[in-house]
């Protein structure tokens, strides 16, 4: 997976590329340095994990729109947007079992 699929995926999400970064723990730097190249492995399955989850909720709300606005904004069980706990299994697991 190459470090575009980031761009892809904060577009898809409504959101700027630094938050998608920040979730899989990748400095805008090296970002900007790597845009080209691929992901490594860990970096790779982070994104997959945003991408599954954002899936996910666009089939559970049945509109990319709203889904994207769930995944968005604080929500009262999380406390904080579900995007910002996908950095961690735990937190993905936390953000499905609210789905």
């Amino acid at each position: 997976m190459k470090a575009t699929q980031i761009i892809r995926t904060a577009s898809a999400l409504g959101v700027d590329v630094a938050v998608v970064l920040e979730v899989i723990g990748m400095p805008k730097r090296r970002f900007h340095r790597r845009r080209h190249a691929e992901l490594t492995p860990g970096e790779a399955d982070r994104v997959a994990r945003i991408e599954r989850i954002r899936t996910t909720t666009r089939r559970v709300f049945g509109d990319a729109r709203k889904a994207r606005q769930w995944l968005t904004r604080p929500s009262p069980f999380l406390g904080a947007p579900p995007i910002r706990f996908l950095a961690t299994d735990a937190g993905t697991v936390k953000v499905s079992e609210e789905l």
